[in-house]
C-alpha cells in the first residue's frame, strides 16, 4: 500500500519533524506532497513532490490541514482519503464556518483525530472521528488501513451490510 502525506511544508515545525522521522524509518512506500515547497527540516528518504503532482497518486492519502482536506475532496484518484487535522485551525483562525463544516462532513473523507481533545473538537462539528492516532504515528495509520481492508473484504465476501446509521444489520438478506 502506497501512502501519500499532504503537509503545508517540510520546513521547521513539529509536524514536519514527525512526518520526516516516521517516513525515514521506512517499511512502506511513502510520498510527501507539499503545499508550499520549502527546504526540509532534515534529510528525507522518500519522494517529496509539489501538491500539483497528486492527481496521479492512487494510494492512501493523508491530509494534515483544512486546505489539504478541501483539496482531497476534489480528487478522484486516491483509493482512500484520510483527514488528520494537525491543528484545529477552524477554532483559531475564524475561517468560514459553513465551508469548514461542509469539508469535515464530506463522506469522501475519513476523519482521524490526533488526541481525545481533538476528537472532541471534531465532534463539535457533528462528525465522529474514525480513530485516534497520536503524534502522526504512521504505524497507526497502517494498522488502521489494514483493519479497514480486512473488514471491507469480509463485508464484500459475506453479504453483510454494516450500516453507518441506526439501521439494523442485515445478514444474507434477513434483518438481525
Amino acid at each position: 500500500m502506497q501512502i501519500g502525506i499532504i503537509v503545508p511544508h517540510l520546513a521547521a515545525s513539529q509536524l514536519s519533524y514527525l512526518v520526516t522521522q516516521q517516513v525515514n524509518q521506512g517499511g512502506r512506500d511513502y510520498v510527501i506532497f507539499q503545499e508550499h515547497p520549502l527546504p526540509p527540516i532534515q534529510r528525507v528518504k522518500t519522494a517529496v513532490l509539489p501538491i500539483y503532482e497528486i492527481a496521479k497518486f492512487k494510494g492512501v492519502l493523508i491530509g494534515t490541514d483544512l486546505s489539504a482536506a478541501k483539496y482531497m475532496i476534489n480528487l478522484t484518484a486516491p483509493s482512500r482519503k484520510l483527514f488528520y487535522p494537525w491543528h484545529v485551525e477552524w477554532m483559531r483562525h475564524g475561517n468560514d464556518y459553513l465551508s469548514t463544516v461542509k469539508t469535515i462532513m464530506s463522506p469522501q473523507l475519513e476523519v482521524i483525530a490526533r488526541s481525545q481533545s481533538y476528537a472532541e473538537q471534531i465532534r463539535i462539528m457533528n462528525r465522529e472521528p474514525s480513530a485516534i492516532i497520536p503524534d502522526f504515528d504512521l504505524g497507526g495509520f497502517v494498522r488502521y488501513c489494514d483493519e479497514h481492508e480486512k473488514v471491507s473484504r469480509f463485508v464484500n465476501n459475506s453479504n453483510i451490510v454494516i450500516p453507518h446509521s441506526k439501521e439494523r444489520v442485515k445478514y444474507n438478506g434477513h434483518q438481525a
